[in-house]
């Protein structure tokens, strides 16, 4: 195929595109499977990041193989330009229910991260710092391999941000250092890491929870208002674990009476 149709990609890779922009179209998994085999579509990585909101999880992981093997051109100039939409496209994939879509997802995340690391650094600031609070959360996660890619993939954005604070409590293995760390230098993003940990008080994976409630107590005290921490506790609802309703009735106990003083 390489040998044969290089002098018609552009033409195929439009065609296919028309084809991937079609609902429903059955078309889907063939057309991403030759575009994993097409050399030079830099410039069509734009259309690409749209699929990657689709609802067909194999179509998703189809997609983030079509950009992992885009990256090994390694050609910064032609992908930089997309990286930053791309980036933010795959931070909801770290919550991804399809287990090879998030291990896709950290993976190219982090090679994104390593391509850039230099000449396109600021260009992906911005969605590396909002990426730490999730890849946090997936350091628990139930799944050991998503587990240990989240670890690797935080650990690389530490080192993408030069935040050696951050990276030496995640070699030593300190969650809750983690937390206190990230809500007392990043002053300016405070309410934004709050607002991301919220979901993770409703996660369907008990240690998910369970984090997500020491990351409440450890950004209250970072806080001048303990009101949305105390909100979001009191609207849980009812936990058949012993533990965690244990937890989160002694922090919600020491946010009252911090009020009331």
């Amino acid at each position: 195929m390489h040998s044969i149709f290089i002098p018609f990609y552009s033409l195929i890779t439009t065609h296919l595109l028309g084809l991937l922009s079609k609902e429903k179209s059955s078309w889907e998994l063939p057309a991403l499977a030759f575009l994993v085999e097409a050399e030079s579509i830099c410039s069509l990585a734009e259309h690409l990041v749209e699929l990657l909101h689709d609802g067909d999880g194999d179509v998703v992981a189809m997609t983030l193989s079509v950009f992992l093997n885009m990256l090994q051109d390694k050609d910064i100039e032609a992908f930089s330009s997309t990286a930053p939409r791309l980036a933010e496209a795959l931070r909801p994939l770290f919550d991804n229910d399809n287990t090879q879509v998030q291990l896709l997802s950290l993976r190219l995340f982090q090679e994104v991260m390593e391509l850039l690391a230099e000449e396109g650094r600021k260009t992906l600031n911005m969605q590396v710092h909002q990426s730490l609070v999730p890849l946090f959360f997936h350091l628990h996660d139930e799944n050991q391999c998503v587990a240990e890619a989240s670890r690797e993939t935080l650990l690389c954005a530490a080192s993408f941000l030069k935040r050696r604070d951050l990276e030496q409590v995640l070699r030593r293995q300190q969650p809750i250092k983690f937390c206190d760390c990230l809500m007392d230098k990043d002053v300016s993003r405070r309410d934004e890491h709050l607002h991301q940990a919220l979901p993770y008080l409703q996660s369907p994976q008990q240690p998910l929870r369970e984090v997500a409630v020491r990351f409440m107590g450890v950004a209250a005290w970072h806080m001048q208002d303990l009101q949305p921490v105390m909100k979001a506790l009191e609207a849980m609802t009812k936990d058949d674990c012993s533990s965690y309703s244990t937890m989160q009735n002694a922090v919600l106990s020491a946010f009252r009476r911090a009020v009331t003083k």
